[in-house]
């Protein structure tokens, strides 16, 4: 209305002003779809990487000790409690890893980190349940062969 109001006073014809001011409106409205379109792709793929892949492969990663131990069948000597310190490890990274991509998820779509937190925990939570089902299924399907 504003802007009208200056193109009017300004001595501009009202309808050159309001031409004017509907293909600038059409403008913004394209400029934040593209926008949108953009930070969907980036939500997709910070969800992708941090509640599939990554505990996917930690979950692989995690349960290559279990791999280990039935193949040997008990006859080597593996240092199991070094190794399941990394397996702790490698849990909590999971864990942290879906937070941080919960709280980059509030500041793409927010701009805020504060907004991530709504995503944060759930986030983390289906992560580990990933990585676990990964990490118990595998050297099952693994050691069948």
């Amino acid at each position: 209305m504003r802007l009208i109001l200056e193109g009017v006073e300004a001595g501009g014809p009202i309808a050159d002003v309001l031409d004017e001011v509907s293909d600038n409106m059409r403008a913004i409205k394209m400029i934040k779809r593209e926008r949108k379109s953009a930070t969907a792709q980036q939500i997709s793929f910070l969800a992708m990487a941090s509640l599939f892949a990554g505990p996917f492969v930690m979950g692989v990663v995690g349960g290559l000790p279990n791999v280990m131990e039935a193949v040997a069948g008990g006859m080597a000597d593996l240092p199991l409690t070094e190794i399941q310190g990394v397996v702790r490890a490698l849990t909590f990274y999971v864990f942290a890893q879906a937070v941080a991509a919960g709280m980059m998820m509030g500041v793409t779509m927010y701009g805020d980190f504060k907004k991530g937190f709504k995503f944060a925990i759930p986030m983390g939570i289906f992560a580990l349940a990933v990585y676990s089902i990964v990490q118990k299924i595998m050297p099952k399907m693994v050691t069948m062969f």
